[in-house]
């Protein structure tokens, strides 16, 4: 028990923690397929001996963009979202959807895996207003990649 606490306290001198921020490219699908874009302001933790991100998370801003699932016009879905990355991926987003011709708010819990920036997730959607809005999935799987500016 010794070693394992003094080898915790190890890493946690060793690892780096810095601000960050960068894009967030990505790709959804279920019944339908949506592209994401956004920009993630947050903080990113490094270990001394890599470079390579090890966990990262904050604030992010971004859009969705896709066809309606029930009459196929544009979909624009505006998002504010914050994550946590270090291997357990897990966050929220508040998402505002619209066809162009009727519009909904949407909250989606996240859960999956990421590492070195890529984030594989599932996500469901929940009503916050305007529940007859039925132009999206109700379930997410998601892949985004998280590139530091």
């Amino acid at each position: 028990m010794t070693m394992l606490f003094f080898f915790l306290a190890y890493i946690q001198v060793k690892a780096e923690e810095k601000n960050t921020q960068g894009l967030i490219v990505g790709i959804q699908n279920w019944d339908k397929t949506i592209v994401e874009a956004g920009y993630l302001f947050g903080r990113k933790i490094e270990w001394v001996e890599s470079k390579s991100i090890k966990g990262y998370g904050g604030l992010g801003l971004g859009l969705e963009l896709g066809n309606s699932a029930s009459n196929d016009s544009p979909l624009l879905g505006l998002k504010v979202a914050y994550t946590i990355n270090m291997f357990i991926s897990f966050g929220g987003s508040v998402i505002y959807y619209t066809d162009f011709s009727t519009w909904g708010l949407r909250f989606r819990p996240e859960i999956g895996v990421s590492m070195f920036g890529v984030r594989i997730v599932y996500g469901r959607n929940s009503t916050m207003l305007k529940p007859n809005f039925s132009g999206i999935n109700n379930n997410v799987m998601s892949v985004t990649l998280f590139i530091p500016m």
